[in-house]
């Protein structure tokens, strides 16, 4: 029955209005970690699909309400992220379904939220009105600014019973996690039930049940890779074709660079990053060639170590050393 259930969440999770990107690799998602009055143990399932969505399944997130009462069931999330040394990521997009009944003058809606260690969204539901309202707040911060969410999917909004489910894109999307590290990642769902002072019997439950979707709630997750994050200047050290050391200054900036200060200027370019290696070309004059890294596996990235070598191919024919150090 779990194999069936994960088939059914990544499915969900690879719908197009949730999709966020391709998740780099060295990726580490730990397990999906949760309490609360709506997911008691074993009732709460997290997933991370292809396309960057982390989509989340409940089997026990339900709200009913007695007449002239009210009632909530609540579960908060958190699963552990740690991101490759050069990507950041971002919340582009979430989602959310469920079922409800809301008979007569009663209500039913749906708080959701999600947080990167200092910076926070929530929203809003309420499928009988149709409304659907954005809370922007970092966690650290008293303001908060309410406005309407920018929905991208919605079916079964407004109607007072039945299935429903909706999803919009975040529209902070300015807002990524620093480069590489962990990332503690967060969220809360809450089901609320209340008969508003009337004789029904409201109920909200968060998941719907047929047979088309079986997700809960779901975040698209964009990731980015981070081309800056070796600019600056740098005390830079090779050994030269006769094994003598030279030493020099070396900047770099969005994928290019120079060495001055060894002799005649050494010119970089094409320098990318993936995981821990960094690669690019150099230019001396009528001379060229390639040059390699290897960096921290964890930040902060102030060490360089590598070799260079003539030629257009990397890694071949090594002629010497080269490492650096950050300087600022």
């Amino acid at each position: 029955m779990r194999h069936v259930l994960i088939a059914s969440l990544l499915a969900f999770a690879s719908t197009p209005a949730l999709a966020g990107n391709l998740p780099p690799q060295g990726l580490e998602v730990g397990a999906l970690a949760y309490e609360g009055s709506g997911c008691p143990e074993g009732s709460a399932l997290g997933a991370l699909a292809a396309n960057g969505t982390y989509g989340i399944l409940f089997s026990g997130l339900e709200a009913a309400a007695q007449p002239f009462a009210s009632a909530s069931s609540r579960c908060t999330v958190r699963v552990d992220v740690r991101l490759p040394v050069n990507y950041k990521m971002q919340v582009a997009s979430v989602a959310i379904q469920g079922k409800h009944d809301a008979p007569g003058a009663s209500r039913t809606t749906v708080f959701t939220d999600y947080t990167m260690n200092d910076y926070r969204i929530g929203y809003d539901l309420d499928p009988k009105a149709g409304a659907c309202k954005e809370h922007y707040q970092p966690a650290l911060g008293s303001d908060e600014i309410l406005r309407d969410a920018q929905v991208t999917q919605i079916s079964g909004i407004p109607t007072a019973a039945g299935n429903w489910d909706i999803a919009w894109k975040n529209q902070d999307v300015s807002h990524y996690t620093g480069c590489g590290g962990n990332v503690a990642f967060g969220g809360t769902v809450e089901a609320v039930a209340d008969s508003n002072g009337a004789d029904e019997y409201p109920e909200m439950v968060v998941q719907r049940m047929d047979a088309t979707l079986r997700y809960s709630l779901g975040w698209g997750w964009r990731f980015e890779k981070c081309r800056a994050i070796l600019d600056g200047t740098w005390r830079a050290e090779f050994t030269d074709v006769n094994g003598a050391v030279r030493r020099g200054s070396m900047a770099l900036s969005f994928g290019r660079g120079s060495v001055s200060g060894a002799g005649a200027a050494i010119l970089f370019s094409s320098i990318d990053q993936e995981d821990t290696l960094v690669t690019g070309t150099w230019r001396r004059g009528s001379e060229q060639g390639w040059v390699r890294w290897h960096t921290p596996v964890n930040p902060p990235l102030n060490v360089l170590e590598g070799e260079w070598g003539y030629g257009i191919d990397q890694g071949e024919d090594a002629i010497g050393r080269f490492s650096a150090q950050r300087v600022r």
